[in-house]
């Protein structure tokens, strides 16, 4: 895409403003900063009583839907996709959450009643191989946007970003978002079912998508609630002042952020590829996965906190949307592996905040959010996202936080020896103390996993390499 003239990016250096500069500079400092922030993360007792509940059930978005008893706003509202594509379309510029219409809104009401999305299951739209942990697992209709502010008084002054917004609700709702092998792939599945009599490219049978029509990979069509910051929280005015009882919701709010991005039951889609004309540092090169959010905080934890406990399946809509990230046909997208609260917070430490947020409050979000969603979750699946060597010695040092995870897949990456042996020296050590599962290998190029065969081995802990696993019980949260 061309870069916007030279005059129109001066205009928008004015409309930015100063840039914002991170807390530390160099990777020194950093590091410190991360192990200082952990080692009094880890004094406060309080975060081993966090409530997991809220990253597998929907009960607590529905709360913050609400308002209070005494007419007091509700901290959050979710507005109609139906909605904000027209506005897309017609390339118009959102106001603050107090100024929008209320048929902008979806009521909590509206929000219970939209239909589930589906698991990525063979014959799960007529209820066939279908048991009640897939059924309580299928998808809401709940998206929450992440992205960077542009400037610091309205995230989207020129409407560009939610016109990008559209643009990939619409890309990812194609027929074959694989591309001409998602194409061939349909048709010889219709031609299969139907005796060669397929004019066109959607599976038609109700074994495969959401209903007869739409493919597996397809994103639902219909209605959704949409988790956008201005529009969904309360928003300062043009004096830079919330009233007492938006201060309030706003407070409410921001307590749950990390909550709509990493619950296991919502979609984010990440806006990762800034606008054109619109100036960039140094910091914020290009890089795989991030893009020019590379040097952003705030949607740098939103990132991470999406990628904990999703379920992701290659015969499944995407659950973590990136344009930047095309999507393949047959295998899921690259997701990193949870990162250790120390090292995230040294790295946010590096990062800049459109305004001014401090960095220790994203960093104590992350760091609950983390401790609650992964540390209570009794079933973790990490299957097929190409992880390597570094991934897998990045989630060794996170495994020792999962106090209840009973099953854990990591079939089918890329990881080397080194990252076998990385993880078998964890559970030696005692990580994952609840582990009764522990599924690997079966990817190709892998190394050596004999280490960490021996490691489960001399714990009890059952590897049932290549084989197909099936998981008995709950899959939320450990509640014993």
């Amino acid at each position: 895409m061309a870069e916007a003239p030279f005059s129109q990016v001066m205009e928008r250096e004015a409309k930015q403003g100063p840039v914002a500069k991170a807390l530390v500079q160099s990777q020194n400092e950093a590091e410190a900063f991360g192990q200082r922030f952990w080692t009094q993360y880890e004094e406060n007792s309080k975060w081993k009583s966090r409530d997991g509940v809220i990253y597998f059930e929907a009960e607590k978005m529905y709360w913050l839907m609400r308002e209070g008893h005494d007419g007091s706003p509700a901290p959050v509202r979710l507005l109609r996709l139906s909605w904000l594509l027209e506005k897309a379309r017609r390339r118009e510029v959102l106001p603050r959450r107090q100024e929008l219409p209320e048929e902008a809104f979806l009521s909590e009401a509206e929000v219970r009643a939209l239909p589930r999305g589906h698991v990525g299951r063979a014959c799960e739209t007529c209820g066939c191989l279908m048991t009640d942990d897939l059924r309580a697992d299928k998808p809401l209709r709940i998206i929450a946007i992440s992205h960077g502010w542009l400037t610091p008084k309205h995230p989207d002054p020129d409407g560009e970003q939610l016109r990008r917004f559209a643009e990939q609700i619409e890309r990812e709702r194609r027929c074959c978002p694989g591309g001409c092998v998602d194409v061939g792939c349909s048709l010889c599945c219709n031609a299969l079912s139907l005796g060669l009599f397929a004019g066109y490219c959607c599976y038609v049978i109700p074994c495969f998508g959401q209903q007869c029509g739409e493919t597996a990979e397809q994103f639902p069509s219909g209605e959704f609630g949409v988790f956008y910051d201005w529009g969904s929280l309360h928003q300062k005015d043009a004096d830079g002042k919330r009233t007492a009882p938006e201060q309030a919701a706003f407070d409410t709010a921001k307590k749950t952020m990390g909550m709509w991005y990493a619950h296991r039951l919502t979609t984010t889609v990440i806006l990762s590829e800034q606008p054109p004309g619109w100036p960039r540092s140094a910091e914020d090169a290009p890089f795989f996965p991030e893009g020019w959010l590379r040097g952003k905080g705030w949607p740098s934890f939103e990132r991470a906190v999406s990628g904990m406990i999703k379920r992701g399946s290659k015969y499944s809509f995407r659950r973590i949307v990136d344009s930047a990230v095309p999507r393949r046909f047959g295998f899921t997208s690259y997701r990193a592996p949870p990162m250790h609260p120390r090292k995230f917070a040294a790295e946010l430490s590096r990062k800049v905040f459109t305004n001014g947020a401090d960095c220790e409050v994203v960093a104590d979000l992350y760091a609950n959010t983390l401790c609650a969603a992964l540390g209570k979750a009794r079933v973790l699946e990490f299957e097929i996202l190409e992880w390597k060597d570094a991934d897998a010695e990045a989630f060794a040092e996170v495994l020792p936080l999962l106090k209840h995870v009973e099953t854990l897949n990591l079939r089918g990456n890329k990881i080397g020896t080194r990252g076998f042996e990385a993880l078998a020296k964890a559970i030696r050590e005692g990580a994952a103390p609840a582990l009764k599962e522990f599924v690997f290998g079966g990817g190709l190029f892998e190394g050596d996993w004999t280490a960490l065969k021996e490691a489960c081995m001399a714990r009890g802990i059952s590897t049932p390499l290549f084989s197909e696993h099936k998981v008995n019980g709950r899959l939320g949260p450990h509640r014993g």
